[in-house]
């Protein structure tokens, strides 16, 4: 469940606010809202995220975290996550993996299998924590907000489990 907030820190940094929308302006007000956002508590980031337009960051998020799995330059970070899980060599994970995608479409259910899945929720982690950001930073240009809201909110997901209710997900109607 949502609180219903009046902070000073949301109003000033939400989407909407001047403050931050100049995506121009250059790494100081980008990383200054990162940081802010890492800053808040877990229901003042809910609330963020709640408000975010987040359906095409989820996206992006996810079509990088696939990249990342499937084509990535950095096999040995992911061959030696693999090995930490269990005994699975490169060529295994991603065929895994590329299985996993084709069963499922690429949206915020299957979010909430990658973070829910014994397999692979060590990789999303690593990679929310060590690669999203640079790709965010470097590529995102509109929207980069919402994108830096979803990907601080992922992050608290996995310290929280709580979390992973509020991300909407959809089911088929059997009609």
């Amino acid at each position: 469940m949502i609180k219903s907030i009046n902070s000073p820190i949301i109003n000033q940094l939400y989407i909407g606010d001047s403050k931050f929308t100049n995506q121009n302006e250059g790494a100081t007000n980008k990383e200054q809202f990162l940081s802010s956002c890492q800053a808040m508590q877990n229901f003042e980031i809910l609330s963020l995220y709640s408000k975010c337009a987040k359906s095409n960051a989820i996206k992006n998020i996810i079509n990088q975290f696939q990249n990342f799995i499937l084509c990535s330059d950095d096999q040995i970070v992911v061959e030696s996550i693999s090995e930490l899980i269990e005994q699975r060599n490169l060529s295994q994970i991603r065929k895994e993996f590329n299985t996993f995608c084709k069963l499922k479409k690429l949206n915020q259910s299957f979010l909430v299998s990658v973070i829910n899945s014994k397999r692979f929720s060590m990789f999303f982690k690593y990679f929310l924590n060590y690669y999203v950001l640079d790709w965010a930073f470097e590529r995102v240009n509109k929207e980069l907000n919402n994108h830096l809201i979803c990907i601080i909110f992922f992050q608290r997901c996995f310290l929280d489990k709580t979390l992973i209710k509020e991300i909407k997900t959809y089911k088929k109607r059997l009609d």
